[in-house]
């Protein structure tokens, strides 16, 4: 009896152990196993953070494996930080290649590494060159998520190496020393609130037309504009919930410039009644388009499926089999997401592009028909792969060819 009590009591002074925060040269620590912690806060007058792989408390040295979300906001002082090569998670975004944990703020879901919010005096971001997860390449004062090219978050002397491909979600959230920035033409999308409360954000004369552009990319919209939006025809790109609860706007006018339109772009916009996608868009985010006026129709739909010109969108109330119409030409991300009656589905030739897990837990889905040849199969897009669904094969005119089995057998959009 006496060695099952002093048993509990041990376990019962590693758990507590374990639990416990402790801080040491103004950071504070959070004990996450036996052999590591997290930063999970700073003092806010630290001005220089020269994070080690190290860090010794009441005897026992832990790797510091992870630096918590907002773990160094408002730390008005903080000028420079170093990031070791032992830490493998970053707010967010975790040492799984872009499949992170996701947060959620008013119902809008968000992956973020920035955790420098509220820190204006920040000008020096580094990551050691070992670190195998996170990269600050060419001096670029920012941290960079090295697997996706993702930039995770920057300060006011940040600039985006042309290799970066995405922008995080609040990458420079209320960064108001950063009064200027340019976005190369490799990024393809820029993550939500992601420049709000810069100093560019904040300088009115940045905005033209109710809109804040920077370069060729759309940010966000006035939250009051009303009436039609025509975008301006050297627009490239449409940053994340740009348009989220522009309420009072009717139509939008889309040039031939933009290639994509972010994940919840036009969400909530209930006015929203008009909308002609180019054929130069080569990929559509989720919740791109929903609880739009559009959306919100019901008669834009047809056999349970909602298209916006020759993209299709989103299905609803779908049973056993179902048959996407003739001159599709792209499937959105998610389309299809937990249609889980789905049985068959057929797809016309014209599909060029099928969207990131369009497919994703349709568990009964067992069989894709696709009207075309297995080389025009071939050359259609693929976005991520849900490879839990029962189909395997897309079963051509010709024959039969195999669906994904990982990420090595797709191209990525």
């Amino acid at each position: 009896m006496k060695h099952i009590l002093f048993t509990l009591s041990l376990l019962a002074i590693a758990t507590a152990a374990m639990a416990s925060d402790f801080t040491v040269d103004k950071i504070t620590y959070e004990i996450t196993s036996q052999q590591t912690v997290s930063i999970v806060g700073a003092d806010s007058t630290i001005q220089s953070a020269n994070l080690m792989p190290t860090v010794t408390h009441q005897g026992i040295t832990y790797s510091v494996t992870s630096i918590g979300e907002r773990a160094f906001e408002n730390c008005s002082s903080l000028t420079s930080i170093i990031i070791p090569n032992s830490v493998t998670s970053i707010g967010n975004f975790g040492g799984d290649y872009g499949y992170g944990s996701t947060s959620v703020l008013g119902n809008i879901p968000y992956r973020t590494g920035n955790v420098f919010m509220g820190c204006p005096s920040l000008t020096t971001i580094k990551v050691d060159t070992s670190n195998p997860y996170y990269d600050s390449r060419n001096n670029c004062n920012a941290i960079i998520e090295t697997a996706t090219n993702t930039l995770i978050a920057g300060c006011q002397n940040t600039f985006i190496p042309n290799s970066v491909t995405r922008i995080a979600d609040f990458t420079f959230y209320r960064c108001e020393s950063l009064t200027s920035i340019t976005i190369p033409s490799s990024v393809t999308s820029i993550g939500n609130n992601a420049f709000f409360g810069t100093g560019i954000y904040n300088d009115k004369s940045n905005w033209r037309d109710g809109a804040l552009y920077i370069n060729d990319c759309l940010i966000t919209l006035d939250k009051n504009y009303r009436g039609d939006y025509m975008i301006p025809e050297d627009t490239r790109l449409i940053a994340d919930w740009a348009f989220q609860d522009c309420s009072f706007i009717t139509s939008v006018t889309l040039p031939n410039s933009i290639t994509h339109i972010g994940c919840g772009t036009f969400y909530d916009c209930t006015a929203l009644t008009a909308i002609t996608i180019p054929n130069g868009v080569t990929k559509i985010e989720s919740y791109a388009f929903d609880k739009t006026g559009i959306y919100l129709d019901r008669d834009n739909w047809e056999d349970g499926i909602l298209y916006i010109t020759n993209c299709l969108i989103a299905i609803k109330d779908i049973k056993d089999d179902c048959i996407i119409k003739e001159d599709t030409r792209l499937i959105a991300d998610w389309a299809f997401y937990d249609c889980s009656t789905i049985k068959s589905i057929t797809i016309p030739n014209s599909v060029m592009i099928i969207g990131e897990l369009a497919f994703s837990y349709c568990t009964s889905l067992s069989t894709i028909n696709y009207t075309g040849t297995m080389e025009q199969w071939a050359k259609v897009l693929l976005g991520r792969w849900d490879y839990s669904i029962p189909a395997k094969s897309a079963i051509c005119t010709d024959g039969c060819i195999l669906l994904p089995k990982s990420d090595d057998d797709m191209i990525i959009l």
